[in-house]
């Protein structure tokens, strides 16, 4: 299903991200935000947004299923990057979005390194 995606930051521009989502055909929540200030997005709004992905992917925001739902967030992927950042996050994470997300594991190794992808229980069909 289509939907859209969210990932963590690896910074504001070059970097693959949100290369894996636009190539599956996904809507990224967030892309280069230095590209998108030139393109013309407003600054304010945009910076709101890129504090708030970096907050919940370090667990810090405040009511995380609440900001995906209210952001119409069908995807979050968990990949390597976010492990070395902040492994323990993805536990918390879990236990906070876990009723309303289903977490597909590609790989693990016990409970501090997992990379997959959460999907909304009811996410939107093709």
């Amino acid at each position: 299903p289509r939907g859209i995606v969210l990932e963590s930051r690896l910074g504001d521009a070059y970097n693959r991200n949100p290369a894996l989502t636009i190539n599956a055909g996904h809507r990224a929540f967030i892309g280069w935000s230095n590209h998108l200030v030139t393109w013309g997005y407003p600054g304010a709004p945009l910076m709101a947004r890129v504090n708030a992905v970096d907050r919940f992917y370090q667990a810090e925001l405040e009511h995380p299923l609440r900001w995906l739902l209210d952001n119409n967030i069908d995807f979050v992927i968990w990949n390597a990057e976010d492990n070395q950042r902040n492994a323990a996050a993805r536990n918390h994470l879990q236990a906070s979005i876990g009723s309303h997300y289903y977490w597909h594991e590609f790989y693990g190794m016990g409970d501090n390194y997992r990379i997959g992808i959460w999907q909304r229980r009811e996410s939107p069909q093709p």
